[in-house]
């Protein structure tokens, strides 16, 4: 039998294929025992977006490893349309895998589907919060105005800086524009990984013009100070995209 290496070659070499050519290939790489070339095989089909094998995509979310699953579930990102069984999806918002419960609900927020907020409002009760945060993203994405109540409700409990970013994201989208300057007040945060994240959501938002001044000016303001790399990238990334 060939090497990891070379299974992973050989797909690679294949990535280009049309995608009925590509199809039993990836549906073999799909059952590799390696994780590397599994996870491969569904980035491949993501990428290419081969609709035809969204179900056996969907079948990876059961996947032992969850580097996989992961894959999976942005792969179902760029497969997703109207009729896609959203609830399958959400139903892995309770994954033991902190990062695939995360990737759900950036997913689900993408997807927009309303009949998931249910699943979405459990998942705010989450352990980690890095979930609670892309949840709380994700609701606020969906737009349901009714959906500012619950946030805000959450918010009143919520002890963790990092997750009320999302929080504070997921409110703004639902048209509670003060929290604009919950996530400016970031910029000034003794954490720099606060200092990113609040960086990198103020890139996320859809800004009035003077907006746009208003978060210019603390940014410029910000990075005028900024000593960590990590900070001073989503800093200047933020400035570059809102400038543009």
């Amino acid at each position: 039998m060939k090497t990891v290496a070379e299974r992973v070659k050989k797909l690679e070499a294949l990535k280009e294929s049309k995608p009925f050519e590509l199809r039993r290939d990836l549906d073999k790489a799909l059952k590799d025992k390696s994780p590397t070339v599994r996870g491969l095989a569904v980035e491949i089909i993501g990428e290419r977006k081969i609709d035809e094998m969204l179900a056996n995509v969907l079948l990876m979310l059961k996947d032992s490893d969850s580097e996989v699953r992961t894959l999976a579930v942005e792969s179902i990102g760029k497969l997703a349309n109207a009729n896609f069984p959203v609830d399958t999806l959400a139903n892995y918002l309770n994954d033991k895998s902190e990062l695939v419960r995360v990737s759900v609900a950036e997913i689900l927020g993408e997807i927009g589907n309303v009949s998931v907020l249910d699943d979405l409002k459990t998942a705010l009760n989450d352990k980690s919060p890095l979930v609670r945060r892309y949840v709380a993203e994700a609701i606020g994405s969906i737009g349901q105005q009714k959906s500012a109540e619950i946030l805000q409700k959450y918010l009143s409990n919520e002890d963790d800086e990092s997750a009320k970013v999302g929080f504070y994201v997921g409110l703004y989208k639902l048209n509670k524009k003060d929290f604009l300057e919950n996530l400016i007040n970031l910029l000034e945060s003794e954490d720099y990984r606060l200092r990113c994240a609040s960086a990198n959501s103020l890139s996320i938002l859809n800004l009035s013009s003077s907006e746009i001044s208003q978060v210019v000016s603390a940014l410029n303001q910000a990075l005028s100070k900024e000593k960590t790399v990590a900070a001073r990238s989503s800093i200047e990334s933020t400035l570059t995209y809102l400038q543009s």
